[in-house]
């Protein structure tokens, strides 16, 4: 994983003047350089279709990732998988059934589930909720504290998540973060490339 680290999560529900594989295109060509494919109201079907073509698109481009699917990831050839913070699937039985290079994430809320996901050998960790977001409104917030907090306890990269934006970016990076998770900033913006490009050049100012 490179360092930042800009991964987009997918939200259907963001930005309904353009189509999602559009977004992700224009994202990645403004410096996005991980697409977490996270939509859990699709059926199983409806989910593999989808990641058919962003694997298509960020082929060779960027990092394709599934969430909590399994059998989606390794069939539609994604370079990963992310599981929540509640998930039962064991970091190791998915090692012995994926290649060497497949990424394993996982999410985590304070230091407890962020320390068992490390300890699980888990590739990266994406934390939140860091600011206030849209998408999970009334959520508690840990802000930039809870970076710095954990990422000193734990050896294992951290993307922040939770209201990240051009604008707070540089702050998480700062705190220790090793990048951050991005829906909404870049999803419902009208050019994503370009809100692509401002994350990316104002968390490089730090470095």
């Amino acid at each position: 994983m490179p360092f930042p680290t800009l991964c987009l999560v997918t939200n259907r529900t963001f930005n309904r003047e353009m189509t999602l594989e559009d977004t992700i295109e224009y994202a990645i060509d403004g410096g996005i350089d991980m697409v977490q494919l996270r939509e859990k109201e699709l059926t199983r079907d409806e989910l593999l279709r989808s990641a058919d073509k962003l694997r298509s698109i960020t082929s060779g481009r960027s990092k394709f990732l599934v969430n909590s699917n399994l059998e989606v990831a390794i069939k539609s050839g994604a370079d990963g998988i992310h599981l929540p913070q509640n998930s039962t699937i064991s970091v190791s039985d998915i090692r012995r059934s994926t290649p060497n290079h497949f990424l394993i994430g996982k999410s985590a809320h304070d230091q407890a589930s962020a320390t068992a996901a490390a300890r699980d050998g888990v590739d990266y960790i994406i934390l939140g909720t860091i600011f206030p977001t849209d998408s999970k409104p009334g959520v508690e917030t840990g802000g930039t504290l809870r970076i710095s907090e954990i990422s000193a306890n734990i050896d294992c990269p951290i993307l922040a998540i939770g209201g990240i934006n051009a604008d707070n970016i540089n702050s998480v990076i700062s705190a220790g973060a090793y990048g951050a998770a991005i829906s909404g900033a870049i999803l419902s913006a009208k050019d994503p490339k370009k809100q692509a490009m401002l994350l990316r050049a104002n968390c490089n100012v730090i470095m």
